[in-house]
């Protein structure tokens, strides 16, 4: 996601810096493409585009798998969550584009929101993960643990104050809740009488 923020946002740049020979630059490309024998008609243009999107279905479908794999031995790393993010929307707009055309069209769209469930909980298990190293490397044994939309944080000497600290004077709350958590839960861990266990319901982004 963050890549491909950046190259447009490069591109907007280039757009601003090239501003006065836009026009005249739009329409020498529109009379290229017209004259040029090549130009795609709008069948081949769809054909073209069923082919991307079949790949990035099916591209989407070994990632989640190889990524399960991999969580069994590693932390995620920051551009794993953010690539799954990124396939995240992909997919949706696949499922969006495609649910109205012919047959194989559905067919794709179905495949794609048949996935969606299943990259959405991928994409919260990398950032827990990549979360827990994250805290990790900072000094603080917390365990992060994910139950379908809830972000269980677990830590023997988890207090008022330092939850307070995560919630107020860290990211936390806000990419929790673009990653799809409802709640985090922070807890010490403990059954008896020594566990304390604070809830916070957290907002859509949208």
């Amino acid at each position: 996601m963050k890549k491909r923020y950046v190259a447009l946002m490069i591109c907007g740049g280039l757009i601003v810096i090239d501003q006065t020979n836009r026009h005249l630059q739009e329409t020498a490309a529109s009379a290229a493409a017209a004259l040029s024998p090549s130009a795609e008609t709008p069948a081949e243009i769809h054909a073209r585009q069923m082919v991307q999107d079949t790949r990035l279905v099916d591209g989407v479908r070994d990632h989640i798998n190889q990524s399960r794999d991999r969580l069994k031995h590693y932390y995620a790393t920051a551009d794993e969550v953010q690539q799954a993010a990124g396939e995240l929307t992909d997919l949706t707009a696949v499922a969006v584009n495609h649910a109205q055309g012919d047959g194989k069209e559905r067919v794709l769209a179905q495949k794609a929101r048949a996935l969606i469930p299943s990259l959405a909980q991928q994409t919260r298990l990398l950032y827990a993960s990549a979360l827990e190293e994250r805290y990790v490397k900072n000094g603080f044994d917390i365990a992060v643990r994910v139950n379908g939309t809830e972000l269980l944080l677990t830590y023997a000497l988890m207090s008022k104050p330092l939850v307070y600290k995560l919630q107020n004077e860290s990211s936390l709350t806000g990419q929790a809740a673009n990653y799809g958590f409802t709640r985090i839960v922070y807890t010490n861990g403990f059954e008896s009488s020594l566990g304390m266990t604070w809830t916070q319901t957290l907002s859509a982004p949208w």
